[in-house]
């Protein structure tokens, strides 16, 4: 089945970007190398894993993601499945840049631990420029979407200004228009939601690491009055002086949601679907699919990519 060359890849760099998250539950054993020092990837080799499954699923799940939509707008407005027929050469280049990108900058030692152990965010554009390709496949699908409509209007316009002679010609050559126009909208808006929802994620890394993100100096003067303060004050108004040296709060718990709740965007936008759930349900109630309908779930199976 076709649709497992592309997808499940594309799942398996949701994995790798995920698994990342397991090493934030004990985080001092990731962030430190002693009770008073801040780890690196030098002295701390959780650290060092962190930042290759953060970085290398980051980049695997943005090209996996890009590939997937523009294989869908392929198959969908051209008919063409020229991704499938060229995936051995994809699966090189896409994992070939996904690790060299995340060796580059470790072997730099451009990575430092934070929240998590990440790229530092004065070398933030050498992790955020290569990726600026998800913006190019969301203009695509914008402009197919654009493209649908104007096609749509067209039909319309020609049943109103059609003659009584031709108008049923028109009727039914519309009618097939539109049927074609409707198939391409259900094909094309789970591709959509999923090349806007990489765009969210990236977009708001990209504002968080690139404008946002401050490590805060505990030797400058704003610490001095925050610790006066908090020999009179409470935390809460002690904090408006520290508040401006550190990174959004905010901001961070959505990135955080964001990254940490992807996997099951991704499942609700490209797996919820009928056939899906009837072969879980089977599976779990162990029903034979030679004895239950097997050659609808087959047929079901087979039309999945056009239905993603």
């Amino acid at each position: 089945m076709t649709t497992g060359k592309v997808l499940v890849p594309f799942a398996f760099s949701v994995l790798i970007f995920s698994a990342s998250d397991f090493f934030t539950i004990q985080q001092e054993r990731t962030q430190c190398a002693s009770p008073i020092q801040q780890a690196t990837i030098s002295d701390n080799k959780l650290c060092l894993i962190q930042s290759f499954l953060t970085l290398g699923g980051a980049y695997a799940l943005a090209c996996w993601s890009a590939l997937v939509i523009v294989h869908l707008h392929f198959l969908s407005v051209w008919r063409s499945k020229f991704i499938i027929n060229h995936i051995r050469g994809f699966h090189i280049a896409i994992w070939t840049i996904s690790i060299l990108a995340t060796i580059i900058p470790i072997v730099t030692h451009h990575v430092g631990s934070g929240n998590i152990c990440f790229i530092t965010p004065e070398a933030s554009a050498m992790f955020y420029l290569p990726l600026i390709f998800i913006y190019v496949a969301f203009a695509v699908h914008v402009s197919t979407f654009i493209y649908i409509a104007n096609i749509t209007r067209k039909v319309w316009e020609d049943n109103s200004e059609g003659s009584n002679m031709t108008k049923r010609v028109l009727v039914n050559e519309s009618q097939k228009t539109l049927l074609y126009v409707r198939e391409m909208v259900r094909l094309q808006w789970r591709a959509l939601a999923g090349v806007f929802l990489m765009v969210t994620v990236y977009t708001t890394s990209w504002i968080f690491f690139t404008f946002d993100y401050k490590v805060p100096n505990f030797r400058a003067q704003w610490f001095e009055e925050w610790l006066q303060c908090l020999e009179t004050g409470t935390q809460t108004s002690c904090s408006l002086i520290a508040a401006p040296y550190f990174p959004s709060f905010s901001l961070i718990i959505w990135l955080l949601l964001i990254k940490r709740c992807v996997g099951i965007f991704i499942f609700i936008i490209l797996a919820a679907k009928k056939s899906i759930f009837r072969e879980w349900i089977q599976v779990l109630r162990g029903t034979n699919k030679s004895e239950s309908g097997a050659s609808h779930v087959h047929r079901d199976a087979v039309v999945e990519i056009t239905s993603v």
